[in-house]
């Protein structure tokens, strides 16, 4: 996701436009208007949840209890399992790296619970060789199948398997709310927006549990989804319903400043932005804060070596997790694009799918190395993946290459797949 986004224009057809493009000193043009209906079905008002403060309390105790039961016996498996599972669900929640990596110290070579519980959190750092590892050994110690197949499809999609990846995803040992929504995500990665519209909708139905955190959540991807199709009412109307389930997650009220930004709404960002940071160390969120600070007008220095700090500090301890967002920090920052391009070379080692080739080829693209791009946007482009980003990054390669005709065409997908590309994504250069 782009949190520096650009006022470009685009060099395509297929859009609107006053004038067709024929040379370098052609008209720009851009994209048509974004609507602004509500496309999916409004949230379920009458989905019952827990207090969000009782859930976060009820949390807390939890762990306070699993923390003295671990004391009173250290050597249980069960009990390091047990505390280990509720540091790395506070830690997702909250974005605290620190919590989690304490969960995954917790367990150890244990039991094959143990291992699928170390997998998952291994994974939830982006550590992917080592979550495999550690699922091979539960396999072989008797796990079943159903407890390893929700972290094995996604190491299959991470590793760019899509084959094997979407029919894990699509045939799922049983139909959830988690299924589905997964099922949801994946039609919205393939491209296929209506069916990702109903797919969500159904997982909606099918929620059987009253903590507010899987409701959150699932209102939360049916944001995202919305977000990435340009759709930013509708993805606010599902940030603040996953902020009215669970008011203190420190994503969604991101993400919520995030499309205030967009819309021209900084002042409203700004308490937004301000909260995030004051309660997380994550440096994506500082970067993000300077920047709205440039924007209005006060010094964004101190909150931009925040960032940077913490970037190199997530580069020396959780470098795998580092690799994605902090290239594009070090990227869109302009202050070192060497260190961006290595950071993501190391990405399409770990993960050598479509997103990560397509990341490499744009950082290929700003240090000049057009023949490289070319290579990596060609690998993301024979993916099966669909998505504005995508597209319009094949077309900054192909355009700065001379291929006109490409470029357009790139373009035009990307215009389809969201009318706001022309906006939020980098110029093509003409």
């Amino acid at each position: 996701m782009k949190r520096w986004p650009l006022l470009v224009a685009l060099l395509a057809t297929g859009c609107d436009r006053s004038e067709a493009p024929t040379d370098r000193g052609a008209a720009p043009l851009t994209c048509g208007a974004a609507s602004t209906a509500i496309v999916q079905r409004p949230p379920r008002a009458d989905v019952v949840t827990t207090n969000p403060a009782d859930f976060l309390a009820g949390l807390a105790g939890q762990i306070s209890a699993a923390e003295r039961a671990h004391l009173d016996d250290p050597t249980s498996q069960t009990k390091r399992t047990m505390l280990a599972s509720l540091l790395g669900a506070r830690g997702k929640l909250f974005g605290d790296l620190d919590e989690i990596q304490r969960g995954i110290a917790l367990l150890g070579d244990g039991d094959a619970s143990a291992l699928i519980e170390r997998a998952s959190l291994n994974q939830s750092l982006h550590r992917f060789p080592v979550a495999r590892a550690d699922l091979e050994r539960a396999r072989a110690l008797g796990a079943p199948e159903s407890a390893l197949v929700s972290i094995e499809q996604e190491l299959d999609w991470n590793e760019g398997r899509y084959d094997v990846a979407i029919a894990k995803i699509n045939n799922p040992p049983r139909r959830t709310m988690m299924t589905v929504l997964r099922r949801a995500r994946l039609q919205h990665d393939l491209g296929d927006q209506a069916a990702a519209d109903r797919l969500y909708a159904e997982a909606e139905d099918l929620i059987d549990d009253t903590s507010p955190v899987p409701v959150a959540f699932l209102n939360f991807q049916r944001g995202f989804h919305a977000f990435e199709l340009g759709r930013l009412d509708e993805a606010s109307l599902f940030y603040r319903e996953a902020l009215r389930r669970l008011p203190g997650w420190i994503t969604a009220r991101e993400h919520l400043a995030e499309i205030l930004v967009l819309q021209g709404r900084n002042e409203e960002a700004l308490p937004l932005y301000e909260d995030v940071v004051a309660r997380s160390r994550d440096p994506e969120l500082a970067a993000a804060l300077s920047d709205l600070y440039r924007a209005l007008g006060r010094d964004p220095e101190p909150m931009l070596a925040r960032a940077r700090a913490g970037f190199e500090d997530y580069a020396r301890r959780f470098p795998e997790a580092a690799y994605g967002h902090g290239s594009e920090f070090f990227l869109a920052s302009g202050n070192d694009p060497a260190r961006a391009l290595a950071m993501r070379e190391a990405n399409v080692k770990l993960r050598p799918n479509g997103v990560a080739h397509a990341q490499l080829a744009e950082a290929r693209l700003v240090i000049g190395d057009l023949a490289g791009a070319r290579a990596a946007i060609d690998v993301a482009l024979a993916s099966p993946l669909a998505s504005a980003s995508l597209s319009w990054t094949g077309a900054r390669v192909y355009a700065a290459l001379g291929d006109r005709a490409r470029a357009a065409a790139l373009a035009q997908q990307a215009c389809a797949q969201n009318p706001r590309a022309s906006i939020d994504e980098p110029a093509i250069e003409p």
